[in-house]
């Protein structure tokens, strides 16, 4: 690979075509490389053998060699390569790596990615069901409490931009805000994690409010990035449009998830992406797995902090949504003029 770079600067073009071997395999590594942003000049093409099939694979093969298609003729060649890749279809042939379906983040990556300890706070706030039905002024005085209490002084301290990942929950899921700090325009490291627990709707917003008008008055908003199913995106719209340009709207796809939780995992691996040196939070990263070549947050629950209520792996999709803030939420360009000669118009009359 390094003697046929040299091509590229007489024109020429580098092209890597083929399957996984393994999810170890170099081959691999690059597509993490160029999916994590490490790796600019590549451009990523991913095509299973029945997407090629679809675009007329077999109708090409069929005219080289002379053959008739037939609707029936393509069926049995997928049938004939599932049989012949039979120890190994879904590597050979579906473009998923082996060992799929084990742990994405291992413990060992974790504890890599492990900050140094008292370098991350976690705050929480916790909503009883009676929560709800206290008037307006009062539950917005405790979450306004709360801020000014348990977040505000840790948010004042610091210098460079602040990248925020929200993964959205209400009832059953929680609300999970992480913070993280530019380092050098190169790496991210955990200052913050803020849970919420059966807040409502409202005071949701009022928080998110609260955090993103304190963050941008300092001028350390770098962005942040809302969970945007469901409820939350009635949030992540409000703050769109209160911070335009520093507040994306993000719908978790299974694209969004091959993008960023490959660019969360390349992050740690180099060291450029820290996580709290705590149990819980590192028990939502390891529900994550592999599935289809996708890193997946399955229907999985684990135990939450008070042993009582269930977690479904928040803090793991709000690193990933911090990451996507880092990468999206870039600061304004100013904008640039050019001057351009105006041309005669002419008129053709029939």
């Amino acid at each position: 690979m390094q003697a046929a770079k040299a091509l590229v600067m007489w024109g020429g073009r580098i092209r890597v075509i083929s399957t996984h071997n393994g999810e170890d395999n170099p081959f691999n590594h690059l597509i993490k490389a160029i999916r994590g942003g490490k790796e600019t000049e590549w451009s990523l093409h991913r095509i299973t053998f029945r997407e090629a099939v679809a675009q007329g694979l077999y109708k090409r093969i069929c005219l080289k060699q002379g053959r008739k298609w037939t609707p029936e003729a393509d069926k049995e060649f997928i049938e004939k390569m599932y049989r012949i890749y039979s120890d190994n279809p879904d590597e050979e042939l579906d473009v998923i790596p082996r060992a799929s379906g084990s742990r994405y983040f291992g413990r060992g990556l974790l504890d890599h990615a492990t900050a140094s300890e008292g370098n991350c706070d976690i705050r929480r706030l916790e909503c009883s069901d009676s929560f709800l039905h206290k008037d307006d002024d009062y539950k917005n005085r405790e979450v306004r409490k709360f801020f000014n209490q348990e977040v505000r002084p840790l948010l004042g301290v610091f210098e460079s931009r602040l990248y925020v990942g929200n993964d959205f929950g209400r009832s059953g899921d929680l609300t999970t805000y992480w913070v993280a700090e530019e380092i050098e325009k190169t790496s991210l490291s955990v200052r913050l994690i803020v849970e919420l627990k059966n807040a409502p709707f409202e005071q949701q917003q009022y928080f998110n409010d609260l955090l993103t008008d304190f963050l941008d008055g300092r001028g350390k908003l770098g962005g942040i990035a809302i969970d945007s199913r469901g409820n939350g995106q009635q949030i992540s719209e409000h703050a769109m449009l209160r911070h335009p340009g520093a507040a994306i709207q993000v719908m978790e796809t299974n694209a969004w998830y091959a993008k960023y939780g490959t660019d969360l995992h390349g992050l740690m691996e180099s060291a450029d992406f820290t996580v709290p040196d705590d149990e819980t939070i590192k028990a939502d990263f390891s529900i994550v797995v592999l599935k289809n070549g996708i890193p997946t947050i399955p229907a999985v629950r684990t135990s939450d902090r008070d042993m009582k209520g269930k977690r479904h792996g928040d803090a793991a999709s709000a690193a990933m949504l911090c990451v996507c803030a880092w990468r999206e939420c870039a600061e304004d360009v100013p904008p640039s003029f050019t001057a351009a000669e105006k041309k005669e118009r002419r008129f053709l009359w029939w």
